[in-house]
């Protein structure tokens, strides 16, 4: 379990939740199981890898120090998107734990002379992806090359949710998906007609 004090680990067996020492009380943002013994952490200052050796876990590498990544999702091409705090989206291409990573390898996504809040990402679906934000709504994007859709309060349609601090994004199909504003409201966008569903 990711936390603002750590990293946790449930013990289902003495029904206890055991801290994992190697990473510290530094904040994480978010995991993600890459192998039945390496997890990949995020946080305040970049990406952290751990491996599970016997009972513990030790630090296997850190990368993109530097970087405040709030949110992170692996996708079906082996790509890493990475939602940062302050500074948009970077993609990582046929993501490799093993391999070190430098500003070349990363293609970023960020609107111009405006900070974009990353808040959640998901890319657990066929074609496309939903980056949700802070502050600026939530961008739509497809897996494959590198596209990016945005969607606000903005566009001032009908049903909207009431503002761009989107928490939540949950695919109903493969054209609408529900979003889920801080104090904003729930509401249903449909990317074909570029509309909210009553």
């Amino acid at each position: 379990v990711s936390s603002s004090h750590g990293l946790f680990e449930f013990d289902i067996a003495n029904n206890s939740i055991i801290p994992v020492t190697a990473f510290g009380s530094k904040s994480c943002y978010s995991l993600l199981n890459l192998s039945h013994n390496r997890i990949l952490l995020s946080g305040l200052d970049g990406l952290t890898l751990l491996t599970k050796i016997g009972e513990s876990y030790k630090v296997s590498k850190t990368l993109l120090e530097g970087y405040s990544v709030r949110t992170m999702s692996l996708d079906n091409h082996e790509a890493l998107w990475l939602g940062l705090e302050y500074d948009g989206l970077i993609l990582v291409k046929n993501f490799d734990a093993n391999r070190n990573l430098s500003d070349s390898d990363l293609l970023r996504f960020h609107l111009p002379n405006k900070e974009v809040r990353g808040s959640i990402i998901n890319t657990n679906i066929q074609d496309n992806g939903w980056f949700g934000t802070f502050n600026h709504g939530v961008f739509r994007f497809d897996l494959g090359d590198n596209p990016f859709h945005s969607y606000s309060i903005n566009m001032n349609k009908d049903y909207a949710i009431m503002k761009n601090e989107v928490l939540s994004a949950s695919v109903l199909d493969d054209s609408r998906v529900y979003l889920v504003a801080n104090t904003g409201g729930v509401s249903l966008f449909n990317t074909e007609d570029e509309a909210y569903e009553p």
